[in-house]
């Protein structure tokens, strides 16, 4: 990814975490309004809410897809740099996560600095992101894993459904449990330990998704191009 590339995602990053900011309900904290998902105790279905927070991943997703379209056009010369398909793959995955992180740090900081300027920080704020990003990196993996195995950009479409799915069952059911990305909806939950073995078990699956690719490519049901 050249530097005007990369210049522009920062940007849009920053204008998108303004954009997300001016839109939070501006009482409970910044970070807490933008990343601590729908708080709702009734039955009743937030569609605004769901709107707003499926929109936080839909744009995350999107510079993942760009990333992930452009560097599947360079994958046969990108291979030739390397000694066999585990060593590209382990440097691309990691690559991804680590860039991606970085923008969603822009975006903290960001939320951060509003919270601060407008004296409106959000108390639980490093836990929140901590939550969120544990919820979004899940995602990333599993996004590059599909790339690679199925060669398709469908995903990223499958869990936005997923996503606003889960919460209308936990709605209509009341089953916290299914909306685990949610800081506020987890905070309702007795379980406090909850909100550490959710993070636990979505750095599992970054793995799985890691090692599912090399299992694949090991017994040649992989097509690399």
């Amino acid at each position: 990814m050249n530097v005007n590339k990369k210049l522009s995602n920062i940007i849009f990053m920053a204008a998108f975490a303004l954009f997300t900011w001016m839109w939070s309900d501006k009482y409970d904290g910044v970070i807490t309004s933008v990343l601590g998902g729908i708080e709702t105790e009734s039955n009743i279905i937030d569609i605004l809410g769901l709107g707003k927070w499926l929109f936080l991943f839909a744009v995350y997703f999107l510079i993942l897809n760009k990333m992930l379209v452009d560097n599947r056009k360079t994958l046969l010369f990108s291979l030739y740099r390397y000694r066999d398909f585990k060593s590209w793959w382990k440097q691309y995955f990691f690559r991804l996560h680590i860039t991606m992180f970085l923008y969603y740090l822009i975006s903290c900081i960001v939320w951060y600095v509003i919270g601060v300027v407008t004296d409106n920080s959000s108390s639980h704020a490093v836990e929140i992101m901590i939550i969120f990003y544990m919820h979004l990196a899940m995602y990333f993996s599993i996004i590059a894993a599909a790339d690679r195995i199925l060669n398709k950009s469908i995903t990223p479409c499958i869990l936005i459904l997923i996503e606003g799915v889960t919460y209308i069952i936990s709605v209509q059911y009341r089953q916290i449990v299914l909306t685990f990305g949610m800081y506020r909806r987890m905070a309702l939950m007795d379980n406090k330990w909850f909100q550490v073995i959710v993070p636990g078990i979505e750095f599992i699956v970054c793995w799985l998704c890691y090692f599912s690719v090399i299992r694949l490519w090991k017994k040649d049901k992989l097509e690399l191009l």
